[in-house]
């Protein structure tokens, strides 16, 4: 029994007889093979899986890296945007703060303005005031002028109650106890002086007249008007009394308006009235005063 076990047959009937130690030294070395195998397997997949795991990390890594840039990109931009908002919020207080001094500038050039505006207004009616004093004033020394010509030559160049103006003796019926005449009425009164009613040729006669008469309004407070020696005989066409055509007339605004026959022509001067605008025209048959007109007396 014991040498059955102790020799092994090869299956091709060989006699080699192994020992059982032999044997089992063969299974160990075997066995260790087999194992050295399994470890370099484990290895070489440890290996593998370390690299791929590395790989991983490095990806991992580099993605983290990537993104980490892009956050502090993003920070960067986010802070110069930031920055820029405040320049644009530092230029809109400034804006504002010019848009605050700029209405302050045209309010108080708006203010200035009104300022001169009335200044204007009240310096152009101090200045018409100024010119209707000087209206005045030139009248006042037309009339002035003949007074004195009056004194120093009336008395000798005119009738008692005559004035002399312009080289001219000129009689006006001041008193309100003076029957009032027609236009033809008139006329012959003062053809029974040798004179004939006037004729107003200028601008400085005119003045005179008006300052005369209105002289005395100022002490007789009469309203008459006075027949001047012009007539409308051909209607529109005014002329005085030799035919010569009226050329320089003062009419009242809106006249000659020829209403109701009114062919003959009367002055109506009056205080603090223009003495341009003195002049309408009339019925004929009106009762108003007159004013006569002569030569002087030159031979004394």
């Amino acid at each position: 029994m014991e040498d059955r076990y102790d020799k092994l047959t090869c299956p091709d009937g060989s006699n080699d007889d192994l020992s059982l130690a032999a044997y089992q030294e063969e299974q160990q070395v075997s066995l260790s093979m087999v194992r050295s195998d399994a470890y370099v397997n484990h290895q070489k997949r440890l290996a593998v899986l370390l690299s791929i795991l590395a790989g991983l990390l490095l990806s991992v890594s580099i993605g983290l890296g990537m993104y980490y840039r892009t956050l502090t990109d993003g920070e960067r931009i986010i802070k110069d945007i930031q920055a820029e908002i405040a320049k644009f919020q530092q230029a809109y207080k400034a804006a504002i703060n010019s848009k605050l001094e700029f209405s302050k500038i045209l309010v108080d050039d708006a203010r200035i303005q009104q300022q001169t505006k009335w200044d204007l207004d009240h310096q152009g009616s101090i200045n018409a005031a100024y010119q209707n004093e000087l209206d005045k004033i030139l009248s006042l020394n037309a009339g002035l002028k003949s007074h004195i010509l009056l004194l120093e030559d009336g008395c000798r160049h005119c009738l008692p109650r005559w004035n002399f103006i312009k080289d001219k003796c000129y009689y006006i019926p001041f008193s309100d106890d003076m029957q009032l005449r027609r236009w033809e009425e008139s006329r012959e009164y003062c053809k029974n002086f040798g004179a004939d009613l006037t004729e107003i040729n200028s601008r400085e006669e005119q003045l005179a007249i008006n300052d005369l008469i209105t002289t005395n309004h100022n002490q007789q407070q009469t309203t008459h008007g006075y027949w001047i020696g012009a007539r409308d005989e051909e209607e529109g066409m005014w002329r005085w009394l030799d035919g010569r055509p009226v050329v320089e007339s003062f009419w009242n605004i809106g006249e000659p308006n020829d209403v109701g026959d009114e062919d003959c022509a009367g002055i109506f001067p009056k205080p603090n009235k223009s003495p341009y605008k003195d002049w309408n025209d009339v019925p004929c048959s009106s009762h108003l005063k007159w004013i006569c007109e002569k030569e002087p007396n030159l031979a004394q």
